[in-house]
């Protein structure tokens, strides 16, 4: 009898472990499941935060690039009103001189004061392709840094965002946006 007492606390000892390594294991599969879910979740959000970020990226470089295009309108506008009032003074210069040695000079002056003309002309297209050309190149520059100053470098999500941050503090202290 003693045998079978110790067979049956043997067995009830044995169903118990079972019982408790079946817990255990259920416990894991509900850990691992909550781990996942906890994963999925953080995923998610770090997707949304970078979708987040790329769009206020994008929309601080357009916002950017506009005021870049508008600086440069403005100034091909200031240009081409030099050019003109440059262009209208020589001709006011020219005519007057044209008038004043009308009187004087035969025929080859004419055709001496047709070639200053062009050399003036050319000038001042010499002049306002240099002007453009300078201007084009300051926005270039300015263009690339703030895309620089925009996107950034690859460093971690803070500090970008601070980078990012303080580089267009630093542009609106610059120039007084």
């Amino acid at each position: 009898m003693a045998d079978n007492n110790d067979d049956q606390k043997l067995k009830e000892a044995e169903e118990r472990i079972e019982q408790m390594i079946n817990d255990a294991q259920e416990r894991s599969y509900s850990i691992i499941h909550d781990a996942r879910d906890i994963a999925s979740q953080i995923i998610e959000g770090a997707e949304k935060i970078a979708q987040e970020m790329r769009l206020q990226y994008q929309q601080e470089f357009e916002s950017a690039t506009q005021r870049q295009a508008k600086a440069y309108e403005e100034m091909l506008s200031h240009i081409r009103a030099e050019a003109l009032s440059l262009f209208q003074n020589e001709v006011a210069t020219f005519k007057k001189n044209l008038g004043d040695k009308a009187q004087t000079y035969s025929e080859d002056v004419a055709s001496k004061l047709e070639a200053e003309w062009q050399k003036i002309n050319q000038s001042v297209e010499e002049y306002k392709q240099q002007r453009l050309a300078d201007i084009d190149t300051q926005i270039k520059l300015r263009v690339d840094e703030i895309a620089k100053e925009v996107l950034g470098k690859a460093i971690s999500k803070e500090d970008q965002l601070g980078t990012v941050r303080q580089a267009i503090a630093d542009a609106k202290k610059r120039h007084g946006w």
